[in-house]
């Protein structure tokens, strides 16, 4: 007896769940955006210089780079499904990687992962919500995930923003 997982048939779940992809974009972005300006990041990485920052946060984008560039490569050896359940779990393993991170190489490495991850599912995650979705809808399907990924971040900038004004005036003393 094989236990399986439940079929769901719901175009719009699948590629509702599938456009999370796209979010991860954002929400890298925008966590950095607001990790940067804390004191206790500067404090824990030596207070970074400007080029140092810049290396720091250019790694995201540099993995992206790679990755969006190899995904067709991944998704036509794996199937798109594959690819970008396998660049999810790429992307846990560079989020843990830059939790644990004890300097700025470990950040960096850890980035670039994510970015790689980021930058499979930027580039596969519409051409498999277009494959998925019958003809009727896949104007629709597709078009959430452009939509989502600039809602997201600017929610999570906003709400970022929120946390660092927070976190300085209250927690630390310091006042904006």
């Amino acid at each position: 007896m094989t236990s399986q997982f439940p079929q769901i048939y719901n175009v719009y779940a699948i590629c509702g769940f599938a456009a999370l992809g796209g979010i991860l974009f954002g929400f890298d972005i925008s966590s950095m955006s607001g990790a940067i300006g804390t004191p206790a990041y500067k404090r824990y990485f030596d207070n970074p210089s400007g080029t140092r920052q810049g290396g720091i946060t250019a790694s995201m984008p540099a993995g992206s780079l790679v990755g969006a560039l190899s995904s067709s490569f991944l998704a036509d050896r794996l199937s798109r499904r594959n690819a970008i359940q396998i660049a999810a779990l790429v992307w846990i393993m560079g989020a843990i990687l830059q939790a644990a991170s004890n300097g700025v190489a470990l950040l960096c490495v850890g980035r670039v992962i994510g970015g790689y991850a980021i930058g499979v599912c930027s580039a596969i995650v519409p051409v498999y919500q277009a494959e998925i979705a019958p003809k009727e809808i896949r104007g629709r399907v597709v078009s959430l995930q452009q939509v989502r990924f600039p809602a997201f971040f600017q929610q999570q900038l906003c709400s970022f923003s929120f946390g660092n004004y927070f976190a300085t005036s209250h927690i630390y003393g310091v006042s904006c």
